[in-house]
C-alpha cells in the first residue's frame, strides 16, 4: 500500500505540472496582444512546465516497472504455493500453468499501474475543469457534455464488460490443458487437435476484442463530442466578443486537458476488462486476494 501512495503522489504531481502550461501560454498571448511584447520570463516558465511533465511521467513509469517486478514474483510464488498445498483443490497442469503465468502477468496492472494512471488522469480532469469553471465558465460546457456522455455510456455498458473475456480466458486454459494431456499422444493426432483448438481460441479472442472495441469506441465519442461543442461555442463567443484571443487559447487548452483524461479514464476502464476477469479467476481457483 505504501508503494501505491507514492504512485498516487507522483500522479498528482504530473497533473499539477501539466495544468500550468495552458495558463502560462494564455498569459503570453494576452500580453502580446496588449503590449506587442513577449514576456520571456513566462516563456521560460512554459519551457519548464513542458520539460517537467514528461520527466515526472518517465520517473513514474520506471517506479511502476520496479514495483511490478517485485509484485509479479510474490504473486507467482503465492499462487504456486497455493496450488501445491495438499489441502488445496487439485487442478490440471494446463490450468496451473495459465494461473501461474497468464493470470498473474495479466493482472499485474491492477496492483500498481492503475493507481498512477487513475490519479494522474482524475487529478488533471478536476484541476482543468475547476480552472475553466472559475475563469471561463462558458467554456465549461464542452467538457461537461463529454463527461456526461461518458457516464451515460458507461452506465449502459457496465453489465456487459465484466464477463466479456471470461469465455476467452477459459478457452485459453482448455487449450493449455489439451496441450499438456496430449504430449504423449500420437503426433498427427496432436497436431490436428491443437490446430482445431487454436482456431477456436482465435475466434473467441477476436469476438471478445471486437465487442470491447465497439464499446470503447462508443464511449470515446465523448472526445469528439466535446471538440464539436467547443467549436460551436467558440463561434458564438467570437460573434459576441466575450473573451480575448489569449483567453480563448487558454480555455481551449484547458478543455483539451479535460477531454484527454476523460478519454484516458475510459481507456483504463475498458483495457482492464481482461485483467479483471483473470483476477476473478485467480481468487476463485486459489482463494488469493489482492493486497
Amino acid at each position: 500500500m505504501k508503494q501505491n501512495i507514492w504512485l498516487i503522489a507522483l500522479g498528482a504531481a504530473i497533473a499539477l505540472s501539466s495544468i500550468a502550461f495552458p495558463f502560462i501560454i494564455g498569459n503570453i498571448v494576452t500580453k502580446y496582444n496588449t503590449t506587442e511584447t513577449i514576456d520571456y520570463s513566462l516563456v521560460f516558465l512554459a519551457g519548464i512546465a513542458i520539460i517537467t511533465t514528461p520527466s515526472l511521467r518517465f520517473i513514474a513509469n520506471l517506479t511502476v516497472q520496479k514495483y511490478n517486478a517485485k509484485t509479479r514474483t510474490l504473486n507467482k510464488k503465492s499462487v504456486i504455493l497455493n496450488i501445491i498445498d495438499p489441502k488445496a483443490k487439485s487442478i490440471s497442469p494446463g490450468r496451473a500453468i495459465d494461473l501461474v503465468d497468464g493470470d498473474t502477468d495479466g493482472t499485474i496492472y491492477l496492483f500498481h499501474g492503475i493507481y498512477l494512471d487513475i490519479t494522474s488522469n482524475f487529478a488533471l480532469l478536476i484541476l482543468a475543469f475547476s480552472v475553466i469553471l472559475y475563469n471561463y465558465p462558458v467554456y465549461a460546457i464542452p467538457p461537461a457534455v463529454a463527461i456526461t456522455y461518458s457516464l451515460i455510456t458507461q452506465h449502459l455498458h457496465h453489465k456487459k464488460l465484466p464477463k466479456l473475456f471470461d469465455h476467452y480466458i477459459e478457452q485459453n486454459t482448455m487449450h493449455l490443458e489439451s496441450v499438456c494431456s496430449g504430449l504423449n499422444s500420437n503426433r498427427d493426432f496432436r497436431y490436428v487437435l491443437q490446430s482445431t483448438a487454436r482456431k477456436r481460441l482465435l475466434k473467441t479472442c477476436i469476438k471478445s476484442n471486437f465487442k470491447l472495441s465497439v464499446l470503447e469506441f462508443s464511449s470515446s465519442l465523448s472526445y469528439l463530442l466535446g471538440l464539436v461543442t467547443l467549436i460551436l461555442l467558440y463561434t458564438h463567443v467570437v460573434n459576441h466578443d466575450s473573451y480575448s484571443t489569449g483567453a480563448f487559447i487558454s480555455a481551449a487548452l484547458y478543455v483539451e486537458k479535460v477531454l484527454v483524461p476523460v478519454f484516458g479514464l475510459i481507456s483504463i476502464y475498458y483495457s482492464t476488462a481482461e485483467s479483471q476477469s483473470r483476477k476473478k479467476r485467480i481468487d476463485k481457483n486459489t482463494g488469493l486476494t489482492s493486497k
